[in-house]
């Protein structure tokens, strides 16, 4: 049998021992050293000077003088000396020094608050396994500790939710964080079940859309999540077949031979420039954007195949090698910019093949991601549209130079008014048997008209076979 208890190690009476009171005082002492421990400091390195009597402290490792290899243990200065007791988990002690409660916990003396993780805390409320902190008070407090204070909500996946709900009688009225994916968003609710998100902010490029307001919604996201249009080579409304353009003439919807020319082709999106190059003269109004001065414009692009291509912004050149995959460079708007900017690609030596190419706000690229066809269209047309007939005018002249127009919309509200240019098919009984008296022209950004003039009274009539109106830069 042992001579001491098994948990606080106090000594035991033996059968038939003599002086009994010597051992029963020794275990009182112990108890009254142990039981409500209270101790001056923690992890003392060396004891004090002056100890006074029943002092006690907790030991730091690789302490020294009459401290030495007691790490962790309980120092008690009793009868002149120190004596060492060694404590067990669960031991609670408190520190008067720090004004803190400690547990021995694993072989070490820690912060009462973190020995035990707690399943459930209700303050003034009933916690539960899905609501396992519940606080219910006036207001509740986190404050600084001397600086900064962050209140991070963390969730496992991107779709997950991690978020903050605000109820009224247990029933959601509003939600703010990422639901469901890593976008920003604020929804709010009638009755807690139907929600409409409100606010989205892409965490990639920080552009705000405004789901349920007009003119804010994902197409307005849309637009601006790349300067350039069609910045895949799809849209062709000059049905241009590829070879040699000129210096300033079109070919794929908004871009332009440079000063030496262009030869160029285009398979599915990828278009190869043989040699010279191609420019797009942005207005960064037309997608929201004010005052871009000092900005960070980055210009991505995938190179397929060939050489190095040359990408020029502000009079500034660089190189994106030959090398397969998505790369990008960046270009500081100069201060008191304003107005368009142009963007210019070309071959550094040979054909080089490039798609997707995007220009945004900001340090970083973003995923290329094409906008739906329709928009991209719509913003294509703001400065050429192609429109294709027959477009049939008809008059009964009364007389010899009887004139007849018709005014018809444009499909969008185009950059300024349009230089209009026309394809003729049949006509009969033209002024002077004259086609160039079947008119095309634009009257205002939104409008153009064609007109007749009869030659003689009778049928007079024209087909306009397509119609092209120009607005470009």
């Amino acid at each position: 049998m042992s001579d001491t208890t098994p948990r606080l190690a106090l000594p035991l009476l033996a059968a038939a021992q003599a002086q009994k009171h010597v051992t029963h005082n020794e275990a009182l002492v112990r108890l009254d050293q142990i039981l409500h421990l209270s101790v001056k400091s923690r992890l003392a390195p060396m004891p004090p000077g002056d100890p006074a009597k029943n002092e006690k402290h907790i030991v730091a490792d690789a302490a020294g003088g009459a401290f030495a290899g007691q790490s962790g243990k309980i120092a008690c200065f009793t009868n002149g000396d120190w004596d060492f007791i060694s404590p067990s988990d669960g031991w609670l002690a408190w520190v008067e020094d720090d004004a803190a409660l400690v547990a021995y916990h694993a072989g070490a003396w820690v912060s009462a608050g973190t020995a035990v993780a707690l399943s459930t805390l209700g303050i003034n409320a009933s916690a539960d396994m899905t609501n396992r902190l519940a606080v219910s008070s006036p207001a509740t407090l986190f404050n600084h500790a001397g600086a900064d204070h962050r209140l991070k909500i963390n969730k496992a996946a991107a779709g997950d939710t991690a978020s903050i709900v605000i109820q009224d009688g247990f029933s959601g009225r509003a939600e703010f964080g990422l639901s469901g994916d890593d976008r920003f968003s604020i929804k709010v609710s009638p009755d807690g079940i139907n929600w409409t998100e409100a606010v989205s902010i892409d965490n990639g490029t920080g552009v705000v859309s405004l789901p349920e307001t007009p003119g804010g919604g994902a197409e307005a996201v849309a637009v601006r999540e790349n300067l350039l249009i069609n910045g895949n080579f799809t849209l062709n409304q000059r049905a241009f077949a590829g070879g040699s353009l000129a210096a300033g003439s079109y070919g794929f919807d908004r871009w332009k031979a440079g000063a030496a020319g262009a030869n160029l082709s285009r398979t599915g999106d990828t278009l190869t420039l043989a040699s010279g190059s191609i420019i797009q003269v942005v207005e960064p109004a037309i997608f929201g954007l004010g005052d871009i001065a000092n900005e960070t414009l980055t210009i991505s692009l995938d190179h397929v195949s060939g050489a190095a291509v040359t990408v020029s912004v502000f009079g500034d050149d660089r190189i994106i090698d030959a090398v397969a995959g998505r790369s990008s460079t960046s270009f500081q708007v100069p201060g008191g910019h304003g107005g368009t900017i142009e963007i210019t690609l070309a071959a550094l030596s040979g054909p080089a093949g490039v798609a997707r190419v995007k220009m945004e706000i900001g340090s970083g690229p973003t995923p290329y991601q094409a906008r739906a066809l329709p928009l991209e269209e719509t913003l294509a047309n703001r400065y050429f549209k192609h429109i294709e007939g027959p477009i049939a005018l008809f008059l009964y002249a009364q007389a010899y130079g009887n004139y007849f127009f018709n005014s018809l919309p444009t499909p969008v509200t185009m950059r300024t008014v349009p230089t209009v240019s026309r394809v003729l098919g049949a006509y009969g009984n033209i002024f002077a048997n004259d086609p160039a008296q079947a008119v095309a022209t634009a009257t205002s950004p939104t409008a153009f008209r064609l007109s007749i003039r009869a030659n003689a009274a009778g049928e007079c009539y024209a087909n306009f076979n397509s119609i092209s109106l120009d607005a470009e830069l």
